[in-house]
């Protein structure tokens, strides 16, 4: 993790119409070589993210973990249940309590 606490800056992709949060991310790790690490989970029926850059759930405490925002927002879905509109904005924030 580097000092500052930010893995990448912000960055501005193009994604076809209907790209969910989970792609985004994928699209943009996959070309900066950061690893994620997703689960399925059949019961909601998204991915789960487990881990960035080798930042993992559970790594600073029993609430850690990843979440994500959508326009300052935190959305009541999975990452791959969240379709994008034009303009939106994301942010993945790595919580140690649970709480953004």
């Amino acid at each position: 993790m580097p000092k500052n606490g930010v893995i990448l800056s912000t960055v501005e992709v193009t994604v076809p119409q209907g790209s969910t949060v989970y792609d985004v991310l994928n699209q943009v790790c996959r070309s900066k070589g950061i690893k994620v690490d997703a689960e399925y989970t059949k019961i909601y029926e998204t991915y789960y993210i487990k881990g960035i850059a080798n930042l993992y759930e559970m790594q600073a405490g029993d609430m850690s973990g990843w979440m994500y925002t959508v326009n300052q927002v935190t959305p009541n879905v999975g990452c791959s249940s969240y379709t994008l509109k034009d303009g939106d904005v994301i942010h993945w924030i790595y919580t140690c309590d649970g709480k953004i």
